[in-house]
């Protein structure tokens, strides 16, 4: 869990699961009572907690070997299909319907 503090850019922090310290206004904590000192500490000191950026998801079609869930996460993914949908089809039928067309 990430946090920043742009008020105090080296606070320290003790809680008790350990002493939390920002460095340049940044500070992870491993574990979720540093976490809740954290949050409890609101507007006060200027500590938000930041959510990390999420991977980026491949918009190309998973390949053909690929489980069936990862078919299912991309067609529900790129193609907006609904989840119960495609869930209900099997893996040939996905790649059929999802995977790329030959020429």
């Amino acid at each position: 869990m990430a946090f920043r503090c742009d008020r105090y850019p080296q606070l320290q922090v003790w809680t008790e699961a350990g002493t939390v310290r920002f460095r340049d206004g940044q500070a992870e904590v491993p574990n979720i009572v540093q976490a809740e000192t954290l949050r409890g500490l609101g507007d006060e000191y200027g500590v938000v907690e930041v959510s990390p950026p999420e991977p980026d998801a491949p918009n190309e079609p998973p390949a053909p070997s690929a489980v069936k869930a990862e078919w299912v996460g991309y067609a529900t993914r790129v193609h907006g299909a609904d989840p119960d949908e495609v869930e209900a089809l099997t893996k040939a039928d996905l790649i059929d319907k999802y995977g790329p067309k030959p020429e």
